[in-house]
């Protein structure tokens, strides 16, 4: 016999609440997380998207859309409904991208990955999910990150340090974040470049992938020193400095 108690009670009149606004343009900072505020620096938020159409749940796609296209906001709903897939694990066969999924229900991170493991240097997507509704988790100029991105070290040295497990399962994901060893078994290093105009098919990835482009010197200067080493690492640039300044990895990665 279940005992009935006082927070059981509470529990029943009052239910947990939605905290995701379900709307357009809403933002919230991950100052007011409700969790894994502590995983996020200031500069990141979740932004409300158009989560139903015509009666049915688009967050997941709409959500997806908004993080891959830098043309988001010309695209219509029927447009972004026909092109991104409505299932989590064909959106990353498809898109050849991960899904971090930071889960407000249960407080868990799980992570959506093709093939045996998860690639950290191939693009990142950061969604938060409450039961059924999704939202993009961003910056104000960056939607897609990886190790050669940068605000590498959220990911590095935040995301990849809590447990984080395998989409639907309680294992633990594996990581290989050999760049060397990933560059033989990928025959490539992974860098967003979406084609806004390209619909998605089994012949044509919508991501495609290339070396990736050194920033200008200007850029680099404002880049933190972690960002700067992972930048190094995934330019194969070796570094011979024991303690190695900004400078020198500036001057590393431009020779």
């Amino acid at each position: 016999m279940t005992t009935i108690t006082y927070e059981t009670i509470i529990q029943y009149l009052m239910p947990k609440q939605n905290t995701f606004s379900l709307q357009p343009n809403i933002i919230m900072k991950s100052e007011d997380f409700s969790l894994f505020k502590d995983i996020f620096d200031d500069v990141f938020y979740r932004i409300g998207i158009t989560s139903t159409h015509m009666g049915k749940n688009i967050s997941l796609q709409n959500s997806v859309m908004y993080c891959i296209d830098s043309n988001y906001n010309n695209k219509d709903i029927e447009t972004i409904v026909n092109t991104i897939p409505d299932d989590i694990n064909k959106i990353v066969k498809e898109l050849c991208i991960n899904i971090f999924i930071f889960n407000f229900t249960n407080n868990t991170i799980e992570c959506v990955y093709n093939g045996d493991y998860m690639n950290p240097w191939k693009p990142s997507i950061y969604l938060a999910r409450y039961d059924e509704w999704w939202e993009p988790i961003v910056v104000k100029d960056l939607r897609v990150f990886s190790f050669s991105s940068p605000r590498a070290n959220i990911l590095k040295h935040n995301i990849l340090n809590m447990d984080v497990y395998q989409y639907g399962t309680k294992d633990n994901i594996v990581i290989n974040d050999n760049f060397n060893e990933i560059i033989k078994l990928d025959g490539f290093v992974n860098n967003i470049v979406v084609d806004a105009d390209i619909d998605i098919d089994e012949n044509e990835p919508f991501i495609k992938h290339d070396i990736p482009a050194i920033p200008t010197r200007g850029k680099m200067d404002k880049m933190k020193k972690d960002d700067l080493i992972v930048l190094c690492n995934s330019l194969n640039k070796v570094i011979n400095i024991a303690k190695p300044t900004k400078k020198d990895l500036i001057d590393i990665i431009l020779n």
